[in-house]
């Protein structure tokens, strides 16, 4: 458009100017601003971006599980029942960090399971089940599911044996890592409904 800025006053023989034309065929193709989009450059830029949010959300995952089992303070040595509980599990810094540690924890495996879905969704379709790719996929979406749901399930339940002495505390920790990522894959799965009925 702004090679053209009085296309907007071309009609065809329907009386459509380009505009019209656009949203019907749900395209800013020829009116986007006078800035050209390189897709190249673009795809490549979200795949760095990509490549980094997975790097980052793994060290995040690797770091919070680590922290908390590793507790600050250390744990009780001494003989008896409370032996094995953390030094500082009575402190509200102590519950502070344990519920900043579980949210970090689950936020990460969430967007790393949610990047995963939306790739495979993205690159291939899971209906043709006689295409190899697709296949070849969808085992590897599988393993890589059952390993983050088996890491947040080791997670909540290393949580809960720590933290046994303050029982509310300890099953809220353990149930927002596995309930966080089945709300994003609601989401998710959301979105995909919403897309297919768009094009039907």
């Amino acid at each position: 458009m702004s090679e053209c800025p009085g296309c907007t006053e071309l009609v065809d023989e329907k009386g459509k100017n380009i505009l019209h034309v656009a949203v019907e065929n749900k395209t800013t193709d020829g009116i986007a601003t006078g800035r050209k989009v390189n897709k190249k450059k673009r795809a490549l830029a979200d795949s760095k971006f990509m490549e980094s949010f997975l790097t980052v959300a793994t060290l995040i995952a690797t770091a919070s599980f680590a922290a908390a089992f590793t507790v600050p303070g250390g744990f009780n040595g001494d003989e008896g029942s409370k032996q094995g509980m953390p030094i500082l599990l009575r402190k509200l810094a102590f519950k502070a960090f344990m519920i900043s540690n579980t949210v970090a924890f689950a936020c990460s495996v969430t967007g790393l399971l949610l990047r995963v879905t939306m790739y495979l969704r993205k690159e291939y379709d899971f209906d043709d089940i006689y295409d190899p790719a697709a296949s070849e996929s969808s085992i590897l979406y599988t393993f890589i599911v059952i390993a983050l749901h088996s890491i947040q399930v080791a997670f909540a339940t290393g949580i809960y044996v720590v933290l046994t002495p303050y029982l509310g505390l300890a099953i809220f920790l353990c149930t927002l890592p596995i309930a966080l990522p089945l709300l994003g894959l609601n989401t998710v799965f959301n979105l995909y409904l919403t897309e297919l009925r768009k094009n039907e």
